[in-house]
């Protein structure tokens, strides 16, 4: 069975200006939030030649200014257009937006709650409820501010409700988070999954992805969909994870884009970064290999090296799984993303027909281009 179907992958990336002056030129630094080899730059992005234009009536050539944060990011936008869609986030206003109390607070969570389509439709007794409901959330919010934990969920975007839920369940689901050496290693793997399946966000898109009806307990595809995130996290590719986990290609690809890279990858990445958050509170630390563990299961590979090709640009799953697993060697920096490039565009050129073979002429072609748009090495023979 084929399917025209292609999981969209969301890489957040920040402008770093470099050197001075209104012709500096801009850093694309990709993942920004993570840890070397995850985070990298592409260096001078952005260039003052990127702004020339021809004046049409004076066949002139002039440069648009560029000083301003929206016309970088917009430009940005455009220049990555070719590689997917692009998305443009603009950030708050600086200066004094006031520093507000309680009752300020609740008036204005009031006020918003008036302004909701739901506020504008309900009778007088459901709007009186939904203030309520606001009002609650207000006061949470200046609860989380008064035992300086509001900056977490600023830093992390998580929602304001996981910072109790991480600690209180999440924590204590191991008895030491600074111990763990693979990424993906069951150890790590288990206590995670059974945390985030008492989520009603998870179990809520499960239900969905899974057609299981409102009266049917949700545990009889538990295991099911636990067998598939594992066999995810190893490389597995979707029709054999489907016929891993005894289901249709059909509904495991719902599976995936519904619930194993969307809401399971959401409360992941934010229940990691608060559980940082909170071991440092508490004079502990968290392993590498756990802050890790959100990109293997957003990208689908078990080896960091392959992690690395990943996030580095590689574009299809079967490659950069593949060449993950062959770059093993003892003398590798799985860190250093120029060395990890280097060595996968070697390991295609000199066993080419292999690879061609393993990985299909298409597959190994786009990766040969992904790989040397990084190494800036021309393919040999090409």
């Amino acid at each position: 069975m084929r399917s025209d179907y292609r999981p969209a992958i969301a890489v957040f990336s920040v402008l770093r200006e470099v050197g001075q002056g209104s012709g500096a030129a801009l850093d694309l630094e990709m993942h920004p939030h993570e840890a070397v080899p995850i985070r990298y730059r592409i260096e001078r992005f952005l260039r003052r030649e990127d702004f020339r234009w021809i004046n049409p009536t004076t066949g002139r050539s002039n440069a648009y200014q560029f000083s301003s944060v929206k016309t970088r990011a917009v430009a940005s936008a455009r220049k990555a257009l070719p590689t997917g869609a692009a998305v443009v986030f603009a950030a708050n206003k600086r200066g004094n937006q006031g520093e507000i109390g309680e009752a300020e607070l609740i008036r204005l969570a009031t006020e918003l709650a008036d302004q909701t389509f739901a506020s504008r439709q309900a009778a007088e007794a459901s709007k009186q409820l939904l203030r309520g409901v606001f009002t609650l959330r207000a006061q949470r919010v200046l609860g989380l501010k008064a035992n300086g934990r509001l900056e977490w969920v600023r830093e992390t975007g998580a929602r304001v409700r996981m910072v109790d839920v991480v600690e209180s369940s999440l924590l204590p689901m191991r008895p030491t988070w600074d111990d763990v050496v693979d990424p993906i290693a069951q150890s790590l793997v288990n206590p995670i999954l059974e945390w985030a399946w008492t989520q009603r966000e998870l179990q809520q898109k499960v239900r969905e992805a899974y057609r299981v009806a409102a009266e049917i307990d949700l545990g009889t595809v538990k295991e099911g969909f636990f067998s598939a995130v594992r066999l995810w996290l190893d490389g597995s590719t979707l029709l054999q994870i489907a016929e891993g986990a005894g289901r249709s290609i059909d509904e495991l690809l719902g599976v995936h884009s519904q619930v194993l890279t969307f809401a399971l990858q959401t409360i992941v990445e934010q229940a990691i970064a608060l559980l940082e958050k909170v071991l440092q509170s508490q004079g502990r630390e968290l392993a590498p290999a756990v802050r890790q563990f959100p990109e293997h299961l957003r990208f689908g590979v078990p080896s960091a090296a392959g992690c690395t090709l990943a996030a580095g640009g590689v574009s299809h799953r079967k490659a950069f799984v593949e060449i993950g697993k062959v770059l093993r060697s003892p003398s590798m920096r799985v860190d250093d993303r120029a060395q990890v490039f280097d060595a996968a565009q070697q390991s295609l050129e000199a066993h080419r027909d292999q690879w061609r073979t393993h990985l299909g002429t298409l597959v190994f072609q786009r990766t040969m281009h992904d790989l040397s748009s990084v190494t800036r090495r021309r393919p040999a023979d090409e």
